[in-house]
């Protein structure tokens, strides 16, 4: 078993090019993390399984949506997702990440892994993201 800490940023950008326009959506998070991970291994095969939630950090988001905004400049993606972020903690953001990794041979490096992610931002308007999603990873 492992615990330890993330220094975590993260950005995500979503673009809806079908609409009228179009606009450009973004949420930002630079923050800290606890972090634990627990590892079984048995014969070749090993699964470990990784919990992490925010303490506290700064975060960023568009509040609200103009109408017919298209711009996909360098400032929409370096400077834009930084202006505006406010520190908080659990009372102003929460980000869960939880995974369940599947080695099926541990001298391969080859694993499959199921998670899911949870965002949630409350300030003037409040974001909330659920992912759930399968990855296959190689390590080197």
């Amino acid at each position: 078993m492992r615990v330890g800490g993330d220094f975590v940023t993260n950005y995500g950008y979503q673009f809806y090019p079908k609409q009228l326009g179009a606009h450009l959506f973004w949420f930002s998070e630079i923050g800290i993390s606890p972090c634990v991970e627990y590892e079984y291994q048995w014969n070749q095969s090993k699964i470990k399984v990784f919990l992490q939630n925010s303490i506290a950090g700064f975060v960023s988001h568009k509040e609200k949506l103009p109408h017919y905004f298209y711009s996909l400049t360098f400032s929409d993606f370096v400077i834009t997702p930084h202006r505006n972020m406010k520190f908080g903690s659990f009372d102003k953001y929460e980000h869960l990440n939880a995974t369940i990794e599947y080695i099926p041979n541990v001298s391969k490096k080859h694993s499959a892994v199921l998670g899911v992610e949870y965002m949630d931002c409350y300030y003037n308007s409040r974001f909330q993201s659920l992912n759930f999603y399968l990855q296959w990873r190689i390590s080197f």
